[in-house]
């Protein structure tokens, strides 16, 4: 008989009263806002550390993995060197830029997806049984999307799209370190997390999260290109610094 202790969350921090909370969320959340906007990053990323770090021990099993990633790489930009460049904003002169947090980074997203699709090769049955996929999209997990595209979808459908995930998870490293096939990785990457979005209840979360981190394997004018066609904060932060160098 197992205990009912291994699916209880012991909290390690205390959690805070109910009249708090909406200071909780005020700080949290006007931190992240002045991160957006470039004002006091440094001190705006730790303050969400923080944060995170607490949510996640009065309650390690709700956050899961998102609050874990989170506090790694919120760490990660926490601790970049002074004098390096945070922001996309073109600066005048050259500006260095230490490399071992996009390293850190980088690595963070190829692991979690090799080492995904290695446990379903030398620990589970993706590649003996093609109704892996299937089977699991009934679970507890199931969306409306997913039940809609049981019925509707034929078997060897669900097994050719195991097998693709599957060769995207243990691919990444070459699709992501090879420049010439960062494009493909781009694409097959966000049909791969669309895909798990949108059967598995709740993973959405983490899919926009383990998105986020195709932004490290991003040359600087492509980002630039991004930021000028879909950023809808750049106008402000430049009317933020215009005031703030007044």
């Amino acid at each position: 008989m197992i205990s009912p202790r291994v699916f209880r969350s012991v909290p390690v921090a205390p959690t805070l009263p109910e009249g708090v909370l909406p200071v909780f969320g005020l700080v949290l959340f006007g931190s992240l806002a002045a991160f957006l906007l470039g004002w006091k990053t440094r001190w705006a990323t730790w303050v969400v550390l923080g944060c995170v770090t607490y949510v996640t021990l009065v309650d390690a099993l709700a956050s899961y993995t998102i609050n874990k990633l989170f506090i790694v790489s919120l760490a990660v930009l926490a601790l970049v060197p002074l004098g390096a460049a945070w922001g996309l904003e073109r600066r005048r002169g050259p500006r260095m830029q230490s490399v071992w947090p996009i390293r850190v980074l980088q690595a963070t997203l190829l692991i979690q997806l090799f080492t995904a699709g290695w446990c379903k090769v030398a620990h589970g049955d993706w590649l003996q049984n093609p109704y892996v996929l299937w089977s699991q999209v009934q679970g507890i997990y199931r969306t409306d999307i997913a039940a809609w595209l049981l019925r509707v979808t034929p078997g060897g459908v669900w097994a050719w799209m195991q097998y693709i995930a599957l060769s995207f998870e243990l691919l990444a490293p070459v699709l992501f370190l090879i420049r010439r096939f960062r494009p493909l990785g781009y694409l097959w990457g966000a049909g791969f997390f669309l895909m798990i979005a949108m059967t598995m209840h709740q993973l959405i979360y983490f899919m926009l999260q383990m998105a986020c981190f195709f932004v490290v394997f991003m040359e600087n004018r492509t980002l630039h290109a991004l930021q000028a066609r879909v950023d809808p904060c750049r106008r402000l932060r430049r009317v933020w610094g215009r005031g703030n160098r007044r």
